[in-house]
């Protein structure tokens, strides 16, 4: 099984990098992912979900949605041979932008994903995100949780381009404790500490405890506010994690110029 969660900024569309679709459904192909995770998917919900089939026509897979009040929806896509059995907006006042669970049937046996999108500006917003998401996935079954969670890590060491932001940018960041402007700021780890303690695995680090896993920046995007960073992730409960061969940033000519963020892609044995 291949699982792949993509921020694809703004839907693939806007003034910035402009329209960045094909590249993007480039990286989705060559992927060749059962399970797939699209963040910032804007647009999708108009004109009766017209994008969102597209791409479902387009790649032959299956897809679900969550709308956000923000526009920054969350969907997934799903292998055919995979049935969806129910898919839901988890907390839908809660979240930010959108959380998405769905349970899926497929031949490994079944599967809970939850796809979510945590705040980008509010750490406090971001923990209790977190902790929701923590409620929510039981780590004693089959359970993958995954997105832009717009965390550092507190197994990751923090890139010094990431000190060198603007302090508009970097606020978003910053610990709720009073920060001293004198010293370097403490940045916020705890929506990715809580789902660790909560029993989920972070596949890249597991598999990759001495590399950076930077997911920003790519090409595009705005350079004024793009760090060497870490904030995409792939969770798994501790025993599908056992069965994880590989989780690897993506980094092609497509990706390069598809998003703003690099997708990630784990596979599993069986």
């Amino acid at each position: 099984m291949r699982v792949l969660t993509y921020n694809i900024w703004d839907g693939g569309i806007n003034e910035i990098g402009g329209d960045r679709q094909a590249q993007i459904l480039t990286v989705l192909r060559d992927a060749k992912a059962d399970v797939i995770a699209l963040l910032e998917a804007r647009g999708f919900h108009k004109d009766e979900f017209a994008t969102l089939s597209v791409w479902e026509k387009e790649l032959r897979m299956t897809g679900a949605l969550a709308c956000a009040p923000s526009g920054y929806h969350v969907g997934l896509l799903v292998r055919r041979s995979y049935k969806v059995v129910s898919a839901e907006t988890l907390h839908a006042s809660l979240f930010t932008h959108a959380c998405l669970s769905v349970q899926l049937k497929t031949p490994q046996g079944p599967l809970s994903v939850f796809a979510a999108h945590l705040n980008p500006f509010d750490p406090d917003a971001r923990l209790t995100e977190a902790r929701h998401l923590a409620r929510a996935a039981d780590a004693d079954s089959r359970v993958l949780v995954l997105g832009d969670f717009n965390s550092f890590s507190p197994s990751d060491t923090i890139d010094e381009s990431v000190l060198r932001l603007p302090k508009r940018v970097l606020a978003r960041h910053v610990s709720a404790l009073e920060p001293n402007v004198e010293e370097k700021p403490a940045l916020d780890t705890r929506a990715i500490g809580i789902l660790q303690w909560a029993g989920f695995v972070d596949l890249f680090r597991r598999l990759h405890p001495g590399e950076p896993g930077w997911t920003l920046p790519t090409v595009v995007g705005r350079p004024r506010e793009s760090a060497h960073m870490r904030l995409d992730y792939i969770f798994a409960t501790e025993a599908m994690a056992e069965g994880a061969k590989t989780c690897e940033v993506v980094r092609t000519p497509a990706s390069d110029f598809g998003s703003d963020h690099y997708p990630l892609l784990a596979e599993f044995r069986g």
